[in-house]
Order: structure tokens, then sequence, then C-alpha cells
């Protein structure tokens, strides 16, 4: 019978697998499968750790590691809903080191529909890394059974449990192989692996895999998507008359990053004249080897295929013609002007690209996508384009394009990446002619003989003095009766200059200047007040901004005795 469930065991040392199943809807989950109790030394099973050509099986949370085969094998006729999720296999508990299995990570073969090899949410991709004896995940279907409807979501594959350092998997971390269709791998970092990322190919000679989409994942790159953590031997290679498998697409975060992959390695190669229809959209491509022949996007393997007039030749993706470009302009978008020679009367997507440099090849990657526009080609094959994108190409950098042929809506075959031209600098910007916005505020009365206070805000960024004079009464005794009294005469006024105060002041920000009087200004100003008169200020504050705007304000302050309780 089916759904047991097998929870929280040690299973090591038997002479074959691990684990079998062969019943419905099985749960497999918190063991440590090849290892000892604590998932930290390599105490094999003899063949694979889990082995199943049941229905439904959940594998979940184990550790499956140290065996001498497959980690995880599920083969069988129409066996659908495999779900494994959360498993370290290949690796320590923490995922920090390798404990290898002896053969592939996973291995789905021949294996039914609708499995899902990690997923969307915290904690369900595996980390599936250190596996010495083949690739990170095998996908494969048969000549006459296809797997179907397959999905491969935010797992590590070939790196430890953060991302941020290799642990290969010795071949290639994925390989989609034969008659394995309208699958998806999405939100994976698959970096570190010993052979190419990933592979794209019919080694079983039977049906091409067809119509698989690959979607933001993270090939040659930490799980930053900057951290370089290359494959030894390239991104993705797609071989052996697989076709209609889309790397990228053109809604906003489809494209995958693949870059750094292989020393002498192409980010995309594609390769066999069978190979056909495989658009390549949107993506990241960039530091692909270091070579001439190291190309971003490479059909046949053999550095920068040359265009053909009409577009007439055949080969990997049609060998499709990728455009001319002429000039680029950038500024707060970026115009790019070009060509393109193929089909005649057929529409195509032109992608647009920066790099922060042109690629050793003259032609070869594209960085950062820029944005894309249609054209369509005349009875000649002729297209001309002048194409303004919203990305924005900085003054310097190398802008590329490529050529993806359309069917109806259906993007097909797309090119190697063009020649590239150097964006000049744009346009200088409109200058700034707008002064600081000064607000002054504080009290207007104030009784301190020693200095007075304004505060200020404005608009915008800008240094800021305050200025000032403080007009005093100058008082006398009122004859003699005055040295019983404190009876006094107020008879002309004098003027006496503050000390400035500045600041660096932030827009919106409310910054208080203090302006302290002069040793003699204070005196004087004691005097009035005991006096019983008052004294005023006048400030003037000024703002300028980092363009030299200049604006001021003034306020009046006045300085009064205390009143008497």
């Amino acid at each position: 019978s089916g759904n047991n469930i097998v929870r929280g065991l040690s299973v090591y040392g038997f002479s074959l697998d691990g684990i079998t199943t062969t019943f419905s809807a099985d749960t497999i989950e918190d063991c440590f499968i090849g290892t000892d109790s604590a998932g930290t030394a390599a105490i094999g099973n003899g063949d694979d750790g889990i082995h199943t050509s049941a229905q439904a099986t959940v594998i979940q949370r184990n550790v499956i590691s140290g065996n001498a085969s497959d980690g995880v094998s599920i083969a069988g006729t129409n066996i659908n809903g495999q779900i494994i999720k959360g498993n370290k296999i290949g690796t320590n508990p923490d995922g920090t080191a390798a404990l290898a299995n002896a053969g592939d990570g996973i291995q789905l073969f021949n294996p039914g529909d609708n499995h899902e090899i990690g997923g969307p949410a915290p904690g369900d991709g595996n980390v599936i890394s250190g596996n010495t004896g083949g690739y990170g995940i095998r996908l494969l279907g048969s000549s006459g059974d296809s797997t179907v409807n397959n999905t491969i979501q935010g797992n590590l594959i070939g790196t430890n449990a953060a991302g941020t350092a290799a642990i290969p998997n010795s071949d290639p971390g994925l390989l989609i192989d034969s008659n394995v269709q309208d699958s998806t791998v999405a939100d994976n970092v698959i970096s570190g692996n010993g052979g190419v990322g990933v592979e794209i190919s019919d080694f079983g000679d039977s049906t091409p895999p067809t119509g698989n989409t690959f979607t933001a994942n993270k090939i040659g790159v930490g799980a930053n998507g900057t951290t370089p953590i290359g494959n030894g031997d390239g991104g993705i290679r797609l071989r052996h008359g697989a076709n209609a498998n889309t790397i990228g697409g053109t809604s906003a975060g489809d494209g995958n990053v693949i870059a750094n992959n292989g020393a002498a390695d192409d980010g995309v190669v594609i390769l066999d004249a069978a190979t056909v229809d495989n658009p390549i959209l949107g993506n990241s491509i960039h530091s692909s080897g270091a070579g001439v022949a190291d190309l971003g996007i490479d059909l046949a393997n053999d550095g920068v295929s040359a265009n053909d007039a009409g577009d007439g030749d055949a080969g990997p993706n049609g060998l499709q013609n990728f455009p001319v470009l002429s000039s680029t302009v950038a500024g707060n978008s970026t115009t790019v002007t070009g060509t393109l020679d193929s089909a005649a009367g057929t529409d195509y997507r032109v992608e647009f690209f920066s790099n922060p440099a042109p690629d050793a090849s003259g032609n070869g990657e594209g960085e950062t996508f820029l944005g894309a526009t249609t054209v369509t080609t005349n009875g000649s094959g002729d297209a001309s384009f002048s194409a303004t994108v919203a990305g924005t190409a900085g003054a310097g950098e190398a802008v590329t394009a490529t050529a993806t042929r359309l069917d109806g809506a259906t993007p097909k075959d797309t090119s190697e990446f063009s020649a590239f031209v150097t964006a000049p600098p744009g346009p200088p910007s409109p200058a700034d002619t707008t002064a600081p916005v000064i607000t002054l505020a504080g009290k207007k009365s104030q009784k301190s003989s020693k200095k007075v206070k304004v505060k200020v805000t404005l608009d915008e960024d800008a240094s800021v003095e305050a200025t000032g004079k403080i007009k005093v009464p100058k008082v006398k005794r009122a004859g003699f009766a005055s040295a019983f009294t404190s009876a006094t005469i107020a008879a002309k006024k004098k003027k006496f200059a503050l000390k400035d105060a500045a600041a660096d002041a932030q827009a919106s920000v409310t910054v208080t200047l203090k302006l302290k009087l002069t040793k003699k200004a204070r005196k004087k100003t004691e005097k009035a007040l005991e006096a019983g008169e008052k004294s005023t200020v006048k400030l003037t504050v000024t703002a300028v901004d980092a363009a030299g705007n200049e604006s001021t304000a003034k306020r009046k302050i006045k300085v009064k005795p205390k009143r008497k309780k």
C-alpha cells in the first residue's frame, strides 16, 4: 500500500539502494541516507540513496550523500508528480562541503510528467553539489515516452548552500536529455560545475528535447548575480537537434545571467544543423572566455559566423544573420541605427545590449539588456532601423545587438551578437539655474545677550551662512538721582556686527544657526537690558547650492529684557 512515511532515520551501509519505494504517495523526510546520523561522514549505500518507481513520492529535507551511485533515482513508466525539495544531495547537512554521491545527484529516467525539483518558497530549493560521477540533475525521457511539464526551480546546483562558492558536480550541472518537453527551469543557481552549466541534448538518440523554458537562472555567478563562480565548460550548450527551447524571454525578469563560464568557452553555444528555433532573449551574457573565438552566443562553436546575403545558409539556429550597427547615441535613453540582411518579408525582434568594454572578438556579448524593436525585411531581405530604447548605455560602452526571427508572435532562431558600436557622450544636462528656497523660523523675540538663533530650512542641499548686526540703545544716567535709582535715558543707538554662522544643509532638514555677540556688543546689550531697553538684530541668511545658485532671506529679531515678576 502507499501513503507511507519514512521519517528521521539514518540509512547507510546497505549493499543496494538505501531506500526503495514502489507504492504511490510515499513520503521520505528528515533522514540521513548514506551518512552517519550527524550527516558528517559518508557510510554509503551500495547503489542509489533513494530509488523510486512509484507515483507522487515526496522526498524532502533529507541529507542524501555518500552513496555509490545516484543520490536520488526515479525510473519507470508513467510515474508522475514526484516532489523533491529542501534536500542536501552530495553535501553535508549545512551545505558547506562535499560528501559526494558517485553518480548523478538526481536522475529522472523515463519518469512520467509533472515533477517538481525545488520550488518557489524559501526552503523548497535543494542543494545538489559535490557529486563526482555524473550530473547535478539529469532529466531523461525515451523514444516512446516523453516527460512533460516538469519544474526545476530555486535550487543551488554546484555551489554551497549560500550560493557564494563552488562545490562542483563533476559533469554538467543540469542535463535536459531526450524527449524532455515543455518543462520549466527557473530561478536556479547553476554554477561551479566541472562541465557546462546546462546541457540541452539528445544523448539517448531518440527524440530531442523541445519546448523547454529557462528563465531567471544564474549560470556562472553566485546567488547575488555578480560573484564569479564559473562552470568549467561554458554556460549553456544545445545540440543533437534540441529545438524550440527558450533561453530567457521578453517579459521583465525572464532573462538569465550567463557569465564567467570556462577559460576558453562560450556563454551559449548551439551545435548541429538540426538544432534550430531556439530563441535567446533578454539575458545578461558576458565574461565568456578570453579568446576571440569565445562568444556570448556562438552558432557552430567556430567563433563569429559571418553574415551571408539573404541569409540562405543552414546550420545551428539557421545561422541567423546578426544586425549590422552603424551608430548609437546615449542620453536618458539609447538610440541605435543599423540594418539587417535576412530572409525576405520576415519579422525580426532586434535586441540591444551594452557592455563596459568591447569583447575580444569585436562582436561577442551583451551584459546589460537595453530594449528591443521589431523590424520587417523587404522583398530583398533588407531592413533598416533607428530604434530608441529605454535602457541607457554609458559613454564609451560597447553596444551590440541580436536578431531573432519571428513566426507570427513566436520567437524562433536567434543570431550571434553583432559587432559593437561605441556609445559617445550624451548631450550635456541642462544647466541648473534654480536658486534654493529659504524658509526661516524661530523666535522673533529673544532674551539672550550672548547669541541669537535662527532656524533655516532649504528645498535642496546647499551651504548656508547667516550674518547680521545688532542695534543697541546707548543709555546714560539721568542726573545725580540715578545713582540711587534705575532711571535711565535712552540716547543714540549704536550698531555692532555679530559673528557669522554657517552650515551645510540638506534638503528639508532644519538647521539652527547661532550668531554670537562680540564681547563689546554683549556688554552694551546687557547694559541696555538692565536699563529696560530692547535691542534689534537684523539677519541676512544666504544659501548657495552646488551649481552656484544663490538666494537670500532676511529676519529681524528683538532682544528684550526679562519681565519683572
